[in-house]
């Protein structure tokens, strides 16, 4: 069985049973809850957005042992090292060279991602959240054909590849037109 099949067991019988909030308990059972600091930003609403900051998430994925899991694509150290030496081939000049020389092994690359998508009661949710460059490649695993090739992050649950950092309802970022106003 896979090790995560209990897991989804216990998420789909919350689900079928109305009892969605009983996911956290399911986490933690499972090791996969941590304690992220939450951070607030203000962007011009009565209260401020509550968010993750991505530097607190690597941090307490650091904590409990986590980035080789989360971040490195199961390479760990030396495949971050690795990454970094392929990039320097593509990008000789990119500033991270120039700015983190002394700390590149510690310098973890990650993406940041937007997108806009629909809730339950189908309004428009705007997400923000990030994962990281290392991977385990794809479906064709271009990395085993080319060794040059970087895998990248496509393959694995999406749970333990791309992490929340924030999410705003349209209500809050859409502005309401009249008829007729445009």
């Amino acid at each position: 069985p896979l090790r995560s099949s209990r897991l989804l067991k216990s998420m789909d019988h919350a689900s079928s049973t109305k009892h969605e909030s009983r996911s956290r308990q399911a986490y933690e059972l499972e090791g996969l809850k941590v304690k992220v600091p939450q951070s607030f930003l203000d962007i011009g609403f009565k209260r401020q957005l509550p968010w993750l900051k991505a530097s607190d998430m690597i941090r307490t994925m650091a904590l409990h042992d986590k980035l080789d899991d989360c971040l490195f694509g199961g390479m760990g150290l030396d495949g971050l090292r690795e990454f970094w030496h392929r990039f320097k081939k593509i990008w000789p000049m990119h500033p991270v060279y120039r700015d983190h020389e002394e700390e590149l092994a510690s310098c973890i690359p990650i993406y940041f991602h937007a997108d806009e998508g629909r809730y339950l009661k189908r309004e428009q949710i705007l997400i923000f959240n990030f994962q990281s460059v290392l991977g385990k490649g794809t479906s064709m695993m271009a990395a085993k054909d080319n060794p040059e090739c970087q895998g990248v992050n496509f393959l694995g649950s999406s749970y333990a590849t791309r992490f929340l950092l924030a999410t705003l309802l349209s209500q809050h970022y859409r502005k309401k037109t009249r008829m007729g106003t445009g």
